[in-house]
């Protein structure tokens, strides 16, 4: 990571990739698709937990290289599965980097 500041750093991945769209990643269990499996009535499961990490990793992937910005909710990730979700937040951050 660079020690640029964020706005300098957002300029530029905006230059780089040609828009200015911004990914809000808001893991509302409710949405998610049947495949994944997501149990809105037990969010803190660790079933769950990985229903969100696959979800949202696979959201990073495919916009990774497209958009210059990915944002996620971090209240969101904390109601969605507790502590297995928020600390997979981090590497949800350092892979979109």
């Amino acid at each position: 990571m660079t020690d640029a500041p964020f706005g300098d750093r957002l300029s530029a991945a905006i230059e780089r990739r040609g828009n200015s769209l911004c990914v809000g990643l808001d893991p509302h269990l409710s949405l998610f698709p049947a495949e994944l499996e997501a149990q809105a009535d037990d969010p803190r499961s660790d079933r769950t937990a990985a229903a969100v990490w696959d979800f949202l990793s696979f959201a990073v992937e495919e916009c990774a290289g497209r958009v210059p910005a990915v944002k996620p909710q971090a209240a969101f990730f904390v109601n969605a599965a507790g502590h297995q979700t928020a600390s997979r937040l981090e590497m949800t951050e350092e892979n979109s980097a």
